[in-house]
């Protein structure tokens, strides 16, 4: 049954088309939304919703934020990597060799070595914490800039781990204990 206009000729394709009615909704039906608060709450956090660091939802990400953030983990990388090589290493050497020692050095060697593996865990810690700071509150859909207002809370623990890699860099040259044996030819 085709249907048929005021003037008795049926419609083309085009007004059939248009004229099928678009869905209403009660007016009842409609719930406004309310505003949001713009501080991002643990709740909008554990949600699953992307914290902003920029709190007014404008504004930049920092370029010089983003290095800081990369050279920390990668500096990270290379501290856990060397801790673990040279781990391996001093059990090798122990179970080869077993030099006389009094049990006074024997202490102060395993305090060394204990002060040295809080420096290296604490380095790697400041290191990632950097960049886990980036993540956190940098907004990467926004444009870049090199600096913004989030930048100086990246640099301080990116800085304290800095001093502390120079830091053992430093006592592993002046203490020649820590070198590591040369191979004679």
């Amino acid at each position: 049954p085709a249907e048929v206009t005021t003037d008795g000729v049926a419609p083309g394709p085009a007004a059939l088309a248009t004229t099928a009615a678009a869905p209403t909704v009660p007016a009842a039906a409609v719930q406004e939304v309310p505003p949001t608060d713009t501080n991002p709450s643990l709740a909008d956090i554990l949600g699953g919703t992307t914290p902003l660091g920029n709190l007014s939802g404008t504004g930049n990400w920092s370029l010089l934020s983003l290095l800081m953030a990369i050279a920390g983990a990668l500096s990270s990388l290379v501290v856990a990597v060397t801790l673990f090589i040279r781990k391996r290493r001093d059990e090798e050497g122990e179970e080869g060799q077993t030099p006389a020692v009094t049990e006074e050095e024997a202490e102060n060697d395993n305090r060394a070595r204990k002060r040295g593996l809080l420096v290296k865990a604490a380095t790697i810690v400041l290191g990632l914490f950097a960049g886990f700071l980036f993540l956190v509150l940098d907004d990467l859909s926004q444009p870049v800039a090199l600096i913004n207002q989030w930048t100086l809370w990246v640099a301080v623990p990116f800085v304290a781990h800095l001093l502390l890699v120079a830091a053992r860099l430093v006592a592993r040259k002046q203490n020649p204990q820590e070198k590591q044996p040369q191979e004679e030819v």
